[in-house]
């Protein structure tokens, strides 16, 4: 899973980036 703003490598169950702090969630809903 990579943040979708800078590309950085996200935790499976990451909410927003470690990196960028933008919202990475691929959860639906």
């Amino acid at each position: 899973m990579f943040c979708q703003s800078c590309g950085s490598s996200l935790k499976p169950n990451a909410k927003f980036c470690g990196s960028c702090s933008t919202s990475c969630s691929d959860n639906d809903g």
